[in-house]
């Protein structure tokens, strides 16, 4: 990771995040003057612990906090799709102290809630991205469908079951169920939760049919056996092969 100058904009900065099938997460730093860091920094992640833009936040700012010789605070700020966290960075000193994770939502806040606390363009500067993560569509182990043909055809036949969770209205995974039933012509009920961790009880039990979410937070539980994963939303499998085209490096930008 290379350190920043600053460049005369906004240093209320933003990492550019994890988009859920399109994007992945982002972890930024920043140069305030000569002498920054001087004191620790903070970074915001405004979804519940446990989802897989904490644990990447998390790791990579171990990284950063060697990187920098300061510590590096990781809060949780969850809840509104990630507007109460991005509100508290947005509103915060502008020295490059406080900086904010952001994933899909970032960009689709605008569209869905027109009188937003704050701006995403102008009290938000982007840094970096981190990588991607594409979302994998699992099912849960209780109902019967073991493939994307046999659970179009189990959703149709039982449109009252046919239940889809997300970590909120807005978030990419909301988006990706609603693509997957336009697309397949299966109506499906979107049940949004606070967070992916508090969806996930409901997902084993069958109460929820399927969940679109992050390959890193569910190849764990379908290794155990709580769901099975039908297919993911990258054009490749999954990690890539050698022979396809690598994900690119991560880099600072100003």
């Amino acid at each position: 990771m290379t350190q920043l100058k600053p460049n005369g904009r906004i240093h209320r900065l933003l990492g550019l995040g994890l988009f859920a099938g399109l994007v992945a997460g982002a972890m930024p730093a920043i140069a305030q003057g000569d002498n920054w860091p001087s004191r620790p920094v903070r970074v915001v992640v405004p979804y519940t612990p446990g989802g897989v833009s904490d644990a990447v936040t998390r790791l990579v700012m171990q990284k950063l906090a060697e990187r920098i010789g300061q510590p590096v605070v990781v809060e949780n700020r969850p809840g509104a799709n990630g507007m109460i966290g991005s509100d508290n960075v947005a509103k915060s000193a502008p020295d490059g102290y406080s900086l904010l994770v952001v994933v899909a939502a970032h960009a689709i806040n605008p569209s869905l809630y027109p009188k937003m606390s704050y701006d995403p363009i102008k009290d938000l500067t982007g840094v970096s991205l981190i990588g991607r993560i594409p979302l994998l569509l699992v099912s849960s182990a209780q109902l019967p469908p073991t493939s994307v043909k046999e659970l179009v055809s189990w959703g149709k036949a039982h449109p009252d079951k046919m239940t889809f969770a997300s970590s909120g209205n807005g978030s990419g995974a909301h988006l990706a169920g609603e693509l997957f039933a336009q697309t397949t012509g299966v109506k499906m009920v979107h049940i949004p939760y606070k967070g992916i961790s508090p969806a996930l009880p409901d997902l084993f039990s069958g109460q929820v049919a399927i969940i679109f979410d992050s390959v890193q937070t569910m190849m764990p539980q379908v290794k155990a056996g709580k769901v099975r994963a039908l297919a993911i939303s990258s054009p490749t499998r999954w990690p890539p092969h050698r022979t396809c085209r690598p994900w690119p490096r991560p880099a600072i930008r100003p």
